[in-house]
């Protein structure tokens, strides 16, 4: 998920939760508010036609007088008509369940009869045929008879209010989650700018486009790390292009030095061999000969070698249709003799394939990786050579049962100079660029080199060369 998103969409459910809590807790305390007034309303109601009731009976009886069913009736009707106009609904009943006066029908509460002692008050919320109401309940003696009193306050009106405050709540919450989003998007959009700027000129630099830089002026943070990432590319670009000069001279000098290299090189090895061939030389200077001879054949190697990797850096190669199994025995066929002589077997197994190749390149990597195979061994080992079609590829295996490749050193092994056992590679006239030189051919006919060993069992090299063509 974007970070552009995730801003959007943290702010938006902050806002919903933040509005929403608020909005509950106001339209909660609105309400409580007015139904607290109601309830102190009711109940100064309920004591007013309470003390009413209870002065106009008194008035209507002489002391002494016992106060019968009718009388109370009377009284209470009489109070009745002054204040069931404010929307009071009244029930007036005695402590046997007689009801001398109702004008509501709502069930008795008798667990509220039974809290009333005295002159005190029992106050609840009653819900009846989609009205609600807050009921106060009351006594008073008269005589030795006990009346009760229910007035019942309409507030019906508080929860209507209550259901239009939240649906007119709800419409702005809407609106207002349309036009935070917009504007949430948009300023997730502007914030995130800077660091799609940093990543898209990032990318570029890695695609290999050094000069290219952010162009964003802020006095934010975002425009301190813009300026520290420029100058970050900048010192970067420097570093690569020193790097970059610092190997083209040492590729000039190398080759320059390779190519002077050959010329003495070639008059030592002429007269080492002519001192070699003089019967009347001594066996110290013969020796001398010998050794002088072989070094300087070793370095002619070398030259011709770096002479090679160099050329081959700055070559584009025409490639052709090459069947791979005349290819592969004339390999055999070359190396056989001195394979032979060192008692190792070789053996070929290929299918029938053409490659898009420079046969002779491919010649020395193949012969090369036999080369190797064949240091890797003391005698009595074994090569095998495979060739397998794939679905774009044509696969050659080297494989041999030889000393193998510690498993640290098998990413090295390409590196130019690299070389695994550096005095038996000496020994035999190795400077290291074998491999590397393969992998430099391999490169250029748009395939691959894979490395597989394990110490004591050996080592298998897979090359994935471009297919020119299936044989049926």
């Amino acid at each position: 998920m974007r970070i552009s998103t995730k801003i959007f969409i943290s702010t938006v459910l902050a806002m919903i939760i933040s509005f929403s809590i608020a909005g509950f807790v106001l339209l909660s305390a609105f309400f409580k508010s007015g139904y607290e007034q109601a309830v102190r309303a009711a109940i100064d109601s309920n004591w007013l036609i309470l003390n009413s009731f209870t002065s106009y009976m008194r008035s209507q009886t002489a002391p002494d007088t016992e106060i019968t069913d009718e009388i109370i009736k009377e009284s209470v009707e009489a109070v009745t008509d002054m204040f069931t106009e404010d929307g009071i609904r009244l029930r007036v009943y005695g402590e046997d369940g007689t009801v001398f006066y109702s004008n509501i029908d709502i069930p008795f509460q008798e667990e509220v009869r039974q809290q009333l002692t005295g002159t005190q008050i029992a106050c609840l919320s009653v819900e009846q045929d989609n009205h609600h109401y807050i009921q106060v309940s009351s006594s008073m003696t008269a005589e030795d008879r006990r009346i009760y009193m229910d007035s019942f306050q309409d507030v019906t009106y508080l929860y209507q209010t209550r259901q239009k405050q939240l649906t007119i709540y709800n419409r702005v919450i809407l609106v207002l989650f349309f036009v935070y989003s917009v504007i949430s998007f948009a300023m997730a959009r502007f914030l995130v700018h800077p660091i799609r700027s940093i990543s898209r000129t990032a990318s570029r630099i890695a695609d290999g486009n050094l000069e290219y830089r952010i162009r964003l002026k802020s006095q934010d943070e975002f425009g301190e790390m813009v300026y520290n990432f420029n100058r970050m590319a900048d010192s970067l670009a420097g570093k690569i292009e020193e790097l970059e000069d610092a190997a083209r001279k040492q590729e000039e000098f190398v080759g320059n030095f390779t190519h002077e290299l050959k010329t003495p090189l070639t008059s030592i090895i002429g007269y080492a061999d002519l001192m070699r061939s003089d019967e009347s030389i001594s066996e110290m200077n013969l020796m001398c000969a010998n050794y002088i001879f072989q070094e300087g054949k070793r370095l002619e190697s070398l030259s011709f070698r770096l002479l090679d990797l160099i050329v081959l850096k700055k070559q584009e190669l025409q490639l052709k249709s090459v069947s791979v199994i005349p290819l592969l025995k004339s390999i055999q066929a070359t190396v056989l003799p001195i394979l032979t002589k060192e008692r190792i077997q070789i053996t070929m197994k290929a299918q029938k394939g053409r490659i898009m190749a420079e046969p002779e390149l491919i010649k020395t990597v193949i012969m090369n990786l036999i080369d190797n195979a064949r240091k890797a061994m003391n005698g009595h080992g074994k090569i095998v050579l495979w060739g397998t079609m794939e679905a774009d590829f044509y696969v050659i295996t080297v494989q041999d049962n030889g000393k193998g490749i510690p498993k640290a050193q098998i990413d090295k092994i390409t590196e130019a100079f690299y070389m695994v056992d550096k005095s038996r590679s000496r020994e035999q006239g190795g400077a290291g660029l074998g491999l590397a030189i393969c992998l430099q051919i391999v490169q250029l006919h748009e395939g691959s080199m894979q490395f597989e060993s394990e110490e004591g069992k050996g080592t298998r090299v897979t090359l994935r060369l471009r297919l020119a063509e299936k044989l049926a």
